[in-house]
């Protein structure tokens, strides 16, 4: 709590595919989203892609968004601030090719 305000956090579990032609949401359920991403998962290049695709997508700022969990791996939990499960899932629902 922040100056008696609540702090909205939410986690999903994302499934990156690395390598991709282009950076492009390939489906979205209630137990994972699966996002490919261009760039390759060499020094944190495929985590960064993510996180920028995410805060564009998502229309949040980089800082709210955090990987809590999967940094060296394809499964990822993702945390957002000041947005809940259901408005993820339906923005990326709305973004997705």
């Amino acid at each position: 709590m922040i100056s008696g305000k609540m702090l909205l956090r939410s986690r999903i579990t994302i499934k990156v595919q690395p390598k991709g032609s282009k950076t492009k949401i390939m489906e979205v359920t209630d137990d994972v989203i699966r996002i490919k991403v261009q760039a390759s998962p060499e020094k944190g290049a495929a985590n960064a892609d993510l996180l920028k695709f995410l805060s564009k997508k998502l229309h949040i700022p980089k800082s709210k968004i955090e990987i809590v969990s999967g940094h060296t791996s394809r499964l990822k939990i993702i945390e957002f601030e000041d947005l809940d499960r259901d408005e993820i899932q339906r923005r990326l629902y709305a973004a997705k090719p």
